[in-house]
């Protein structure tokens, strides 16, 4: 079963978050987590923490599930709404320009891999 987190509008670029979900993308979580803390990004932190989110989600729903066995399925960086022109750009004659200040939705899936057979 997989397990999901979301932040919603966080406060970063499109474009600078997917550079960093395509980092994570297909990876285990330790795996995962070794990536993000070497990588001197706004958006790993911020991908850490969705991480461990669902991490904790997949312990919520199955108490038995390990990390070490946990899979990056799916790590998805939409775009947001713009949220509050607060930042304004001078124009020609006294007219300003608002700067979008831009947002993303971060989404991050988390499965378990098949248990290996030993003998």
């Amino acid at each position: 079963m997989a397990a999901r987190a979301i932040h919603r509008e966080a406060r970063i670029a499109v474009r600078k978050a997917q550079v960093i979900a395509s980092l994570i993308r297909g990876r285990t979580l330790p795996d995962a987590y070794a990536v993000l803390a070497q990588t001197p990004r706004r958006a790993s932190k911020m991908f850490s923490l969705l991480l461990r989110s669902a991490q904790h989600n997949a312990e919520q729903d199955d108490p038995a599930a390990d990390a070490e066995r946990m899979v990056v399925l799916r790590v998805v960086a939409d775009k947001g709404p713009h949220r509050g022109f607060k930042a304004r750009r001078r124009r020609h004659r006294r007219q300003n320009s608002p700067i979008p200040t831009r947002t993303s939705h971060l989404k991050v899936e988390l499965a378990m891999l098949p248990e290996e057979e030993g003998g």
